[in-house]
């Protein structure tokens, strides 16, 4: 059997924070259910951040991703997710490259609130 190492500990704790798709998504059915949910009409990111959130990882490794200190390695998960959506959809590019912006500035922010998280595994009673 093969010792565990930093080394893989590591590559293992970089996989679990990587942002994967599910490899089924139908961008009318995703328009269909913004339409269907608010009276309003929905915007070019509200359809990124609806395929974001319901087509991938994102919400489960999220915190994780931003508990990392590794600012690259942050932006650059968040930019391929970004860029595999505007693969699915080229005219949501603009929407992308905003959101990716947003990012940016929200780094550091994030990165603190991702340290007051508690581990759900640890037993406080």
């Amino acid at each position: 059997m093969k010792p565990v190492t930093s080394k893989t500990i590591d590559k293992n704790l970089e996989e679990s924070r990587l942002i994967k798709f599910f490899p089924k998504i139908d961008i009318l059915d995703v328009k269909k259910s913004l339409q269907e949910s608010t009276r309003y009409p929905f915007t070019e990111q509200d359809l990124v951040y609806s395929i974001l959130h319901r087509f991938s990882n994102y919400d489960n490794v999220v915190w994780s991703l931003y508990a990392s200190n590794d600012s690259q390695f942050i932006l650059s998960q968040l930019k391929q997710a970004l860029i595999k959506i505007s693969y699915i959809d080229s005219s949501l590019t603009w929407a992308c490259m905003e959101i990716m912006e947003r990012y940016k500035s929200q780094l550091k922010i994030r990165q603190k609130k991702s340290s007051y998280i508690i581990n759900p595994s640890l037993n406080l009673n």
